[in-house]
């Protein structure tokens, strides 16, 4: 099966010339014309694509906020996401990769540029998922007793607390669960942790 290709820009001709580029190179490509109509393809399409290329600036729903809805998915937060933008000044690419995003290139793009980063993210990405499928049969054929740290009897003495440590006055308790408890000192607890 041909890899699919998810590519998303509000300049139709450029869209169009990607389509054609990508499907000469042997890719099912499917497009958007903004971060809005790509989200609704992203969740109605049978396949999940590949890899999206996505400009920045877009009516409705720009590249950032597409790619942080992506990122944040967990059924699409595996697909490498590159920018495609004319945003070529030196913070707007720092930007892109600060969020996260796989690759940033800027227009005027050479196309060799282009291919060589689509197939290196999409050879990449088929490495892991096969890495992934290998592990998963051999943890799987193990057989693990796992057996409880703790017993029944010794869960209700079990407080969990999260604690910050600010170097003037040491450990901060920011919360404890369970919230009322008795059985230990909040005090004796903040001691033992700045002598640690």
């Amino acid at each position: 099966m041909k890899s699919l290709i998810f590519v998303v820009d509000d300049n139709l001709v450029l869209l169009q010339n990607l389509r054609h580029l990508l499907e000469v190179k042997n890719y099912d490509v499917i497009t958007a014309t903004n971060g809005r109509e790509a989200l609704d393809l992203l969740f109605t399409t049978s396949r999940v694509p590949e890899i999206i290329i996505s400009d920045i600036t877009m009516p409705e729903l720009d590249g950032y906020d597409l790619f942080k809805k992506v990122s944040g998915n967990p059924i699409l937060n595996h697909i490498p996401f590159i920018f495609l933008s004319a945003r070529s000044a030196p913070e707007d690419v720092r930007f892109g990769k600060m969020l996260g995003v796989d690759d940033y290139l800027t227009k005027p793009f050479g196309i060799e540029d282009l291919l060589a980063v689509i197939e290196g993210k999409i050879s990449r990405n088929k490495n892991i998922k096969e890495i992934n499928q290998k592990l998963g049969v051999l943890l799987s054929s193990l057989k693990i007793n796992v057996i409880p740290s703790i017993s029944i009897e010794e869960k209700s003495h079990v407080i969990l607390l999260l604690v910050t440590w600010d170097d003037k006055v040491g450990p901060r308790l920011i919360n404890n669960f369970p919230e009322e408890s008795s059985s230990f000192s909040i005090e004796k607890v903040g001691q033992q942790l700045y002598h640690a």
